[in-house]
This record gives structure tokens, C-alpha cells and sequence, in this order.
């Protein structure tokens, strides 16, 4: 049997909004279980639910609570972010990066809240 990343399964099927929503949850969830070095027992384990609901959740499946969104990214030591926007637009999350070395100008580092463009030493631009 073949065995398809959820990206690529994600990819693959086709689905209305919502199945588009749980699904997205579902992506994102895997990649930052895949990213915390725990695997689905031990999540299951710290939410107190079984192995076969972490992967009803990972699969898309499953219908989920606000807050167990919330416990299973927090179990895994993530943070939710929402953002609400008119359809047909699409939104890219960039994660936070540290850049080392700014002797390259100008580059974009990015802090926890906005893109930070350095101009040089002293100058640095904040994007809105």
C-alpha cells in the first residue's frame, strides 16, 4: 500500500468549505505533531482520549469543539490563530523566523506580530 502525506491526500479530494476548514485543521495539526517529536499515542495519552480520535482528527473526520482545537494544539505546545476574511480571498501564514546574519540588505525577518524589512544597522521597517 502507498502511503500519501496529508498534504497530498488534502491535495487529492475534493470537498465544500467546511470539509475545506476541518481539513485545513487537520494539516496543520499533523504537521505540528509531526514538528514536536510526539506521536499519536503520546497526544492521545495527554488529552485523555483514545489513539483512534487523534486519528478520526488528523484524517479530517471529525466534527470538533473550539476547545478541543484548543487542547489538542496546546497538548502539543502550538498556538491557534484564526483570521476572518472575505471569500476568494486567500491567506498565507508565515511562522516566525530569527535571521543570524543581517548583513544582507535589504532582507525581511519576520517577529511574532509583523514583517520587519532591514533597511541597515539602525533602520528597520515595519509593515502593516
Amino acid at each position: 500500500m502507498e502511503t500519501t502525506s496529508s498534504t497530498e491526500w488534502f491535495n487529492a479530494i475534493k470537498s465544500d468549505e467546511f470539509e475545506d476548514f476541518k481539513l485545513d485543521f487537520a494539516v496543520s495539526l499533523e504537521k505540528a505533531l509531526n514538528s514536536s517529536g510526539k506521536n499519536r499515542t503520546e497526544l492521545a495519552a495527554a488529552l485523555g482520549v483514545s489513539q483512534a480520535r487523534i486519528t478520526k482528527v488528523l484524517r479530517g473526520d471529525a466534527n470538533l469543539t473550539m476547545e478541543l482545537m484548543y487542547k489538542l494544539v496546546n497538548a502539543l505546545e502550538y498556538k491557534i490563530h484564526i483570521n476572518v476574511a472575505p471569500k476568494g480571498v486567500k491567506a498565507q501564514w508565515f511562522q516566525p523566523m530569527v535571521i543570524q546574519n543581517t548583513n544582507y540588505s535589504p532582507i525581511q525577518k519576520y517577529s511574532k506580530s509583523h514583517a520587519v524589512q532591514v533597511l541597515d544597522e539602525n533602520e528597520y521597517k515595519i509593515a502593516a
